[in-house]
């Protein structure tokens, strides 16, 4: 930008590159090394932008009272919350797409001579089946209580356990010796 000073103009390429790659899914940390800038770097950011994003909804508060440099931050931290928001929202999409299944998927083969020529081509087209684990992987995460499978661990003394163990082999309760 005009006017900026070097060091502005680095800090906005930095934010653009760390929110492309929040965008296309980055964590965090990775997003920050792609822009060259430590995770404390990054996280610093965006804690300040976030206690500026709720010092605004105060009444009376806006813009206006910031600084430049405080309005980069509440800007960065705005712009990541996008970000990072947009991109799972479209991961949920697709997940759902690949749960229910009935997505196109079309497969060109071609077969070419020695001199690129076109000799045969072929197109194939397939829906997908619904993928049942994407399905169950997806409740589990948003409905842990309804279907995440459980385990109960029951403490038996090891004589009861022993006594029962017997039971199951020969079919008929016996009296374990007490070895007196």
């Amino acid at each position: 930008m005009e006017g900026e000073s070097p060091r502005n103009r680095q800090a906005t390429t930095i934010s653009d590159r760390i929110l492309a790659a929040l965008r296309a899914g980055t964590p965090l940390e990775g997003a920050a090394a792609s822009a060259g800038v430590s995770k404390k770097t990054i996280y610093d950011w965006l804690r300040e932008g976030a206690r500026l994003s709720a010092l605004m909804q105060k009444p009376g508060k806006n813009r206006g009272v910031l600084t430049a440099r405080k309005r980069r931050y509440l800007d960065f931290y705005t712009a990541a919350m996008k970000a990072i928001g947009d991109w799972e929202t479209g991961a949920n999409a697709t997940l759902e797409q690949l749960s229910r299944g009935g997505i196109e998927v079309v497969t060109i083969t071609e077969r070419r001579d020695a001199n690129d020529n076109l000799i045969d081509r072929t197109i194939r087209t397939e829906i997908t089946p619904p993928d049942g684990k994407v399905l169950m992987t997806r409740l589990k995460q948003r409905f842990p209580d309804r279907y995440t499978e459980t385990f109960r661990v029951e403490a038996v003394p090891i004589e009861e356990r022993a006594q029962r163990i017997l039971e199951q082999l020969t079919g008929e309760p016996e009296a374990l010796e007490s070895g007196e």
